[in-house]
């Protein structure tokens, strides 16, 4: 008589073949920019998050510095949020409820990224940031954000052909 052979290897082995690979999230170039006649040449991310957190309100020269959003529920809003401060827009909604009964707004949101390009390109001391495959001559680039896009229904190629979110 044979002693029976045992189940587990073989249901872990079947487990293992049937069960989905991983989902790698896609990820996306973010581009800071400003425009041509802002002086800075390229910027680290401190200082940016400074900038986006209201921190740093002025430049070197003592001229207004104007940071520009795009709305939280975008996911490109959503890559650069995760990527600069490790937390998601609506994470981030505590810092900015504290951050206005000490006087201090959080940035413009814009609604597009073609707004953003237009912003920048005619506001002295306005940042912002965009998809690299939205980049054209209005604007120069101080900084590029590799970040993982995070929405599953969302692809590079949907960010740069629409805004639409």
């Amino acid at each position: 008589m044979h002693a029976p052979r045992p189940l587990l290897p073989g249901l872990i082995w079947i487990l293992l073949v049937m069960s989905p690979a991983p989902v790698q999230a896609e990820s996306i170039s973010i581009m800071v920019v400003v425009g041509h006649d802002d002086p800075r040449e390229h910027m680290d991310r401190a200082v940016l998050a400074r900038i986006y957190r209201r921190q740093t309100r002025l430049s070197r020269t003592r001229k207004p510095i104007s940071p520009v959003n795009l709305p939280a529920s975008h996911p490109l809003r959503r890559a650069f949020s995760k990527s600069l401060f490790g937390r998601w827009p609506k994470e981030m909604s505590g810092f900015w409820t504290r951050s206005y009964f000490q006087g201090i707004s959080p940035p413009y949101v814009l609604q597009s990224q073609e707004a953003v390009l237009r912003f920048v390109s005619h506001t002295p001391g306005a940042i912002g940031y965009v998809a690299e495959c939205r980049i054209d001559g209005r604007v120069k680039t101080l900084l590029r954000i590799a970040a993982a896009i995070p929405d599953a229904e969302n692809s590079r190629k949907k960010i740069c052909l629409t805004d639409n979110h």
